[in-house]
């Protein structure tokens, strides 16, 4: 598959319909968003001196290619739900990395962002089954969504990792918001597992610029370094602070003193 090379999009193709047709030596259609734009892309088995190939068209769609019908209702309706596959979890029904490689990666963001990880999931599954942490991956997100609210977004990056981006986050209140998303999910009920008791690691950092490799690696790090202790939030600035008051570069408690005449 050379749609790497065509898209530029380094996560690649996830439904490509080349390897199908050329099993079927058939015809297929599919509508798929490329760098914000929509294509209507048509693949087709071709033979050409006797040897298979696919030949694959591309049509970017804009609003002049618009059709209006008495089933164009049907028609939106059926485009959003193919949306709503492609860029959400099927679990939680939060977006899913798919999402963050075409939508996120590589673009000009200025925002909170955090990295999340649930505490001994492997032991979850393990002891009480697959079925009790799908729900407790459920509960999880739950708790953050609660605390989100205008243009946040909660991305399941991983199994058992989350993407969360707070584009009106500040440095000073990054480290508040997670904390409070951190204790409402270690406080959460799963559902038919009462006696489970969930936590998180979270790692988060502010970014003003191109959400890249590096930033996250940085938020990756500062995740696991949460996740030596467990249930904690450890944030870059809140970090640099703690530093600072270690070496006596910042006052540990501001003192007043009031003098009565």
């Amino acid at each position: 598959c050379r749609c790497i090379d065509t898209d530029g999009n380094r996560y690649g193709c996830r439904t490509c319909l080349s390897p199908s047709v050329l099993e079927t030596h058939s015809t297929k259609i599919k509508l798929e968003t490329i760098h914000s734009d929509t294509y209507l892309i048509t693949a087709q088995y071709r033979e050409i001196d006797g040897r298979p190939y696919v030949l694959e068209l591309r049509q970017r769609l804009n609003h002049n290619m618009l059709v209006l019908s008495n089933s164009s209702e049907e028609l939106f309706n059926q485009m959003s739900f193919f949306h709503e596959k492609l860029y959400h979890d099927a679990l939680t029904g939060v977006c899913n990395r798919r999402y963050y490689e075409e939508k996120i990666r590589g673009q000009s963001i200025s925002a909170g962002v955090a990295m999340l990880d649930v505490d001994d999931f492997k032991l979850y599954n393990d002891t009480f089954g697959h079925y009790a942490g799908d729900m407790a991956l459920k509960t999880v997100v739950q708790a953050i969504l609660s605390n989100l609210h205008g243009a946040d977004k909660l991305i399941r990056s991983g199994g058992d990792e989350f993407l969360l981006i707070l584009p009106h986050a500040t440095e000073g209140t990054l480290h508040t918001r997670l904390q409070k998303i951190c204790e409402q999910i270690h406080t959460a009920i799963v559902p038919g597992y009462s006696h489970m008791q969930l936590s998180v690691s979270i790692g988060g950092a502010v970014i003003n610029g191109t959400f890249s490799t590096e930033f996250i690696d940085k938020i990756d790090r500062l995740m696991y370094q949460a996740k030596t202790r467990k249930n904690t939030v450890v944030t870059e600035y809140q970090l640099s602070r703690d530093m600072q008051q270690a070496t006596g570069a910042l006052p540990a408690k501001a003192k007043i003193l009031i003098v009565d005449d």
